[in-house]
């Protein structure tokens, strides 16, 4: 929209957190004449098919510092004077947004970023690192108390833990060599049975060769520290100190805590209380930003599930567990090994002879699966039988 006045100040350059359809930045002055942008209330307008659901408003300098402004504030206040109501509607989303806050359902801190802010601090590596016992209470390296265990996984556990120092509450990811030495031993056999056992699908193209390979277990953890040492952005969970001892079983890896836990528990053949259509939006339109932030860093996933994904205290949904995830080349995707939970797997990770896949499409195809189960509460393909889930995968997908 071009519009003469006089005073007019320079456009603000600001860029859309969002398509169209799903957000707009809209500025208005509160004295256009000013031209000073810091009168300028910034309004973060979620969209829906039946009209505005909600609106946020962000200081204008918070919207600057993160480069997300691209309209001129007097053009845009110049079309809602224009419209006599336009003020009234705006000022009744603007109290419904509040609400959403309050009632955990919309986070103000949500934004689009896809590239490094170049704020993130380096990720502190420490050695010869110490577990002391002080009572029932443990101690990694004399400052971070563990006050409880949040979850188990198959390479050890994550703890609720705080820093002694700064008293932040952190989660700590304990790895454990040993399994995975034996996990390493174990995958090797099964690598070999499945090339000698008629029936089964090959073994993925020099996954056998590769595991041989590995000489050293724990470049699997190595790897998934590599790739979030290069992520900074507000769906990924930070990863802030590696603490190992070489002599020790045990690694540690201090990550952002995400205080309300996973997005969504299943068991593969049950039924939970889905979210309603809202909810829904908000965490998927999350989900989507980190993805496309991750694939944006030359990074797939290959794992996207409720399981991988939390929510901090004020409902901000985090990817997190990178264990299986892949570096790619900017023009070239293409995967050959099979990763990830079954139930969520695209349907071309089951072809029988192996094909090279899209690994950018395969986590488009996981967050898909994803959603039905947020929407619905259950997962599209509830089968146990892994013979059965992957027909159906490939029949009914």
């Amino acid at each position: 929209m071009s519009i003469s006045r006089k005073n007019v100040p320079p456009p603000i350059q600001i860029t859309p957190s969002l398509s169209s359809r799903d957000s707009a930045i809209v500025l208005s002055s509160s004295d256009p004449n000013r031209g000073n942008d810091n009168n300028l209330i910034a309004y973060d307008i979620s969209e829906h098919p039946s009209g505005v659901k909600t609106t946020t408003s962000i200081p204008t300098g918070a919207l600057l510092e993160e480069s997300r402004v691209v309209l001129s504030g007097d053009e845009i206040s110049n079309g809602i004077e224009n419209e006599k109501n336009g003020r009234r509607r705006l000022a009744g989303a603007f109290v419904s947004s509040m609400g959403d806050i309050e009632r955990g359902l919309r986070s103000p801190k949500r934004h689009h970023r896809r590239v490094l802010s170049g704020f993130k601090p380096e990720v502190k590596e420490t050695l010869n690192a110490s577990l002391m016992q002080d009572g029932d209470t443990q101690i990694i390296n004399n400052q971070y108390v563990i006050q409880e265990e949040a979850g188990r996984g198959s390479f050890g556990a994550v703890y609720r833990a705080i820093d002694k120092i700064t008293n932040e509450v952190y989660a700590i990811k304990e790895v454990s060599k040993h399994r995975l030495r034996r996990q390493r031993g174990n995958a090797i056999l099964r690598q070999r049975g499945r090339l000698g056992s008629p029936g089964l699908p090959p073994a993925p193209g020099g996954q056998l060769q590769m595991l041989r390979k590995m000489d050293d277990p724990l470049n699997l953890i190595r790897h998934e520290i590599a790739i979030l040492k290069k992520l900074d952005h507000v769906n990924v969970a930070n990863l802030y100190e590696v603490l190992d001892n070489p002599g020790g079983d045990s690694l540690y890896m201090v990550l952002e805590w995400c205080s309300k836990g996973v997005v969504m528990k299943l068991d593969i053949d049950g039924q939970v209380e889905p979210y309603d259509e809202e909810q829904c939006r908000l965490y998927f339109r999350d989900l989507t930003l980190g993805i496309e932030y991750l694939h944006s860093q030359g990074v797939v996933h290959r794992d996207i599930k409720p399981d991988n994904l939390l929510l901090t205290s004020d409902n901000v949904l985090k990817i997190v567990d990178f264990g299986v995830s892949e570096f790619f080349e900017r023009n070239n995707d293409a995967m050959s090994k099979q990763a990830g939970s079954p139930a969520f797997m695209a349907p071309e990770l089951n072809a029988v002879p192996r094909v090279d896949y899209s690994g950018r499409a395969a986590d488009i195809w996981s967050m898909g699966v994803t959603l039905y189960c947020l929407v619905f509460g259950r997962l599209p393909f509830p089968y146990v039988n892994p013979v059965v889930l992957s027909e159906a995968i490939n029949n009914e997908g």
